[in-house]
């Protein structure tokens, strides 16, 4: 299964259901299953933000050290890639052509015109993380969801 690294505590966002469109310098061909992975690093800093720290509190998590780290955490599927234009909703620097973006969307990414938007669904949250070492870029996942 294709995989995908994330810093913390975006992974966690993803598999609570809390974000659903990844944002990435980089296009993507790729359509289907994607396992989860919160790489090591931890981004303290995006833990403090108001509607980060609001969605992790709304399940449970008070902490950023109680995130996983260097696990699969959920298993999603990638079914769109979209590049990003400028917006003309003043509230919003960039628009996702064919899809509507909400202002928790928009506060969870980074939404610049030029980046990709890749659009995710059917978010299953593992039981129990699965250790892994992550990669950059997609990379293939060995274990079992």
């Amino acid at each position: 299964m294709k995989a995908l690294t994330f810093i913390q505590p975006w992974a966690t966002l993803i598999a609570l259901g809390e974000k659903q469109i990844e944002t990435r310098g980089w296009y993507t061909n790729y359509r289907g299953p994607v396992a989860i992975h919160a790489g090591r690093k931890l981004d303290l800093e995006a833990c403090e933000q108001t509607e980060i720290k609001a969605a992790l509190l709304k399940h449970g998590i008070c902490s950023p050290e109680e995130l996983p780290l260097g696990s699969v955490i959920a298993v999603s599927n990638i079914f769109d890639c979209v590049k990003m234009v400028g917006s003309t909703d003043e509230k919003f620097k960039a628009a996702i052509p064919g899809y509507k973006l909400t202002y928790k969307e928009y506060s969870l990414g980074d939404y610049r015109p030029g980046r990709y938007a890749w659009i995710q669904a059917g978010v299953k949250r593992l039981s129990c993380p699965v250790p892994a070492k992550g990669a950059q870029r997609l990379w293939q996942w060995e274990g079992v969801a």
